[in-house]
Formats: C-alpha cells, sequence, structure tokens
C-alpha cells in the first residue's frame, strides 16, 4: 500500500498566504494595538509608596526589668523567635485599629477621591446578596476598606525588614498614608511593649531625686550661712588681696 506523502507548508506558501490576507492581518494587530494602549491608558497612572520598616528583635524581651522588680518578685519574659516576632508586626500594620487611625488623620474623602469609585461601581462587582450591605455603609467604613485593599504589608525573605507598600492614584496621598502608617505603628509598638508599672516607678524615683536635691541646697544655704562664706571663690580672692597688702 502506497503511502500518502504529508504536505509541507514552505516559507513560500505562507508568504503569499499573508499576502492573500494582508488586510485581515493588518487588520488584527491593529486592533491589538489598540486594545492594548486603551486598557493602558485607561486607568490611569498609580503612584506606589514604599517603606522599610527594621525589626530589632529581643529589646523589648529582656529577662529583668529594673523598674518593675523593685521590692517585688523578678519577672522573667519568655524570649520569641524572630519568625513568631515578625508576624507578630505585619499583623499590626494591617490590623483595622491603624486602618481607623490613618483614615481618621487623612480623612475618608482623602482615600475615596484619588480611586474615583462611587459607591454603584464598587458595589457593581460585588454580588447582588452584599449590595445592600455596602450601599449600607458609611464613607468610613467605605474609606477603611480602600485602604486595606490597596495596602501591602511583606517580611523581606531572611531578613528582619517589613516592606509596607500603598498604591493610589495621588502621589501625595500615597505618601501620606505611609508616613502616617508608620508613625501610628511606633505608638503602638511603643504602648503594647511598655512594662506595665515603670510610668509609676520613674515618677516615684523623680519625686524622691527632688526630695534628696532639695535637702542639699538647704544644708549648703545654713552652711553657707554659719560659716559666712557665700561663694567660697571670692572668698578666697578676698583673703588672697589682704596677704598681698600685708605683706
Amino acid at each position: 500500500m502506497a503511502k500518502i506523502p504529508e504536505p509541507r507548508i514552505s516559507f513560500d506558501d505562507l508568504y503569499r498566504t499573508i499576502l492573500r490576507h494582508k488586510r485581515k492581518v493588518c487588520g488584527f494587530c491593529l486592533s491589538v494595538i489598540v486594545l492594548v494602549t486603551a486598557v493602558t491608558l485607561l486607568p490611569g497612572k498609580v503612584y506606589r509608596s514604599e517603606g522599610k520598616l527594621l525589626v530589632r528583635l529581643g529589646r523589648e524581651n529582656v529577662t529583668l526589668d529594673a523598674t518593675s522588680t523593685l521590692g517585688n518578685a523578678p519577672v522573667v519574659a519568655v524570649p520569641t523567635d524572630r519568625a513568631h516576632e515578625i508576624n507578630s508586626i505585619v499583623q499590626i500594620l494591617r490590623s483595622r485599629v491603624l486602618a481607623e487611625r490613618v483614615v481618621d488623620a487623612l480623612g475618608p474623602q482623602a482615600i475615596l477621591n484619588p480611586g474615583k469609585k462611587t459607591t454603584s461601581q464598587v458595589a457593581s462587582k460585588k454580588s447582588d446578596s452584599l449590595l445592600s450591605v455596602f450601599e449600607s455603609l458609611t464613607p468610613r467604613d467605605r474609606a477603611i476598606l480602600e485602604f486595606e485593599k490597596q495596602l501591602e504589608v511583606a517580611a523581606v525573605k531572611e531578613s528582619n525588614i517589613l516592606g509596607v507598600t500603598y498604591d493610589a492614584t495621588d502621589r501625595e496621598l500615597s505618601r501620606l498614608v505611609v508616613e502616617k502608617l508608620m508613625e501610628f505603628f511606633l505608638e503602638q509598638h511603643i504602648r503594647l511593649h511598655r512594662t506595665p508599672g515603670s510610668h509609676h516607678f520613674l515618677e516615684e524615683q523623680m519625686k524622691r531625686s527632688q526630695s534628696l536635691l532639695s535637702v542639699s541646697e538647704t544644708e549648703l544655704r545654713d552652711l553657707k550661712n554659719e560659716t559666712g562664706l557665700a561663694s567660697p571663690a571670692d572668698q578666697r580672692k578676698l583673703l588672697v588681696d589682704r596677704i598681698a597688702r600685708l605683706e
């Protein structure tokens, strides 16, 4: 039985085919270019601000705190590993508490307006079952959701550095969001790792130091009154001058 030879497509055949349908090929290429250009330009520019946060482990996990153990039993803190500490900080950065503080500081409209998303546009992406729930949200709640959507927090691999990024159509807003988030996080971090009772202990130590200083000043004043030496340096100079006159 004879084998039927397989048809081979040469370069010349491909070239003739393209020439034969050159209008269709040009139209297809032009359509792809127009589509890509429209997709690229329609959403507008998006600015991304990025911040780096260095996590210094161990400073807040000391084994003995002098401010809280004075006159009491020693307080021993269990040290945590690096991964656990970094994950905890990531959760704090993404917490709703910080999101609410950033939105309240900048204003809900500042978060919502650069996105150019009205309630109907955002709600159209939701399911019908969530439509009524979303419409009932206040501008503040919608701004918090938008903030959480555009915020990204990730740990740099094999390091103690966290990267915080925020995307917005307004360059200044993107920078302010990252700046405020870092500021509020530092306040929250200090508050969480502050030793209970340390403020009261420092106040007591300050009052004690002030009391000792007052007693020392009183004793020095009484000594000056008894000896008549208001200023040792001046008295020494007077004595030297008197000796010189006598000589």
